[in-house]
Formats: C-alpha cells, structure tokens, sequence
C-alpha cells in the first residue's frame, strides 16, 4: 500500500521537481522511522486530535492490567492529546528513529521502538500502581525515549562519544518540554529509555 502510494506521486511530483530534490524526500518517506510517522498522523486523525476515544486507547494499571485490557499498551502508543503533543513526539521521532535505523536497519528499529514502548508502559503502569496515581497515559513519548536509550547506549559501549549524542540532545528537547507539561507520564518515559538501553545491550552488545 505505501509503495504504490509513494510511486503513484512521486510520477505526478516529478513531471514539476527535479530528481536531485525529489529522491532524497521520498527516499527519506520508505523508511520504517516515516512509516511509523504515517501511522500516529492517521491514528490523530482518526480520535479527532485525541478529542475522541482517549480513555478507550489510553493506558492505567486500571485499565491494561487489572481489567486485562492488554491492547491499551499497544494503543496508547499511537494516541496523542492535541497538536502540540503528536508535533513534538513526531519531530523527536524522526530524528531518533532515523539514527538507529541507520545504524541497526528497519526491523530492528521497530523490534526497539515496540519493545520499549510496551515494556516501558508495563514497568510504568506498575510503578504508578504502586504510587497510587492511575493515570492515564497516550502518546508515543516513551517508544522514542526508549530509541534514545538504545543510541546512548550503543554510542557508549560501540564507539565511545559521537555526533549521536548530539543529535539525541537536540531531539530530546521536544521530550523535556511534554515532561514539564500539565500531565506527562515521566515515569514512562524513564522506565522506556532504561528498556531501550537494556534491550541495546542484551539484543546487540551481548
């Protein structure tokens, strides 16, 4: 489906933009990084700019664990409440994702992108549990902070400091600025960068 969307306007696009220009936007476009792009973009849509279906998708040691509503850990990735929220999730997740799929390829930047996201909602869950706060948490914030974890920690085992660390700095400003908004799930995006980083040195520097 994406291939056909992406060859049917890259045809209409080139008959006005020249190749040197066109090629390294769509080429950036076939990535897994922008795919999953695509899928939160369409997931916003869908509930209405998180107006809509919030605490249906939305995860709690409530809802997810207690009720066993195990698709909310899956769902609440893909929920975002407002612009703001999916814009600096979006613009983090490009730069991050970008950085370990370039370095580790397509299948493994989703393998880290879901497997921090949801163990990091677990841990989350249960230490919120603990806290006796039931929130609800939406947004895709911890997968990215868990592909942050998975760059610092490969950066420092494999090649010691690098131009990463740069680039992770810049990207987890838009994550600090949701971290000191009204609400943010902190602790989520604490424990999805520790899984990340964890699953990097298990899966890769074992």
């Amino acid at each position: 489906m994406f291939t056909e969307l992406y060859n049917t306007l890259y045809m209409q696009l080139s008959q006005y933009i020249p190749s040197f220009l066109l090629n390294p936007i769509f080429n950036s476009f076939k990535t897994m990084t922008m795919h999953l792009v695509f899928i939160n973009l369409v997931c916003f849509i869908l509930t209405l700019g998180g107006h809509i279906l919030t605490d249906q998708l939305g995860c709690s040691f409530q809802k997810a664990l207690k009720e066993m509503q195990i698709h909310r850990f899956l769902t609440s990735m893909f929920v975002h409440d407002g612009f703001s929220h999916l814009l600096c999730n979006m613009s983090s997740l490009i730069v991050n994702g970008m950085i370990v799929e370039r370095n580790f390829g397509s299948t493994a930047m989703l393998v880290f992108y879901m497997g921090s996201g949801l163990i990091g909602g677990v841990l989350a869950c249960i230490i919120h549990k603990l806290m006796d706060d039931n929130c609800i948490s939406v947004g895709a914030s911890g997968a990215i902070c868990g592909l942050m974890g998975v760059t610092v920690m490969n950066t420092l085992l494999g090649f010691g400091l690098s131009g990463n660390i740069l680039y992770v700095a810049i990207a987890v400003i838009p994550i600090i600025i949701i971290g000191f908004s009204k609400g943010a799930d902190n602790i989520c995006h604490f424990t999805s960068f520790f899984t990340g980083a964890l699953m990097c040195m298990f899966l890769v520097w074992r």
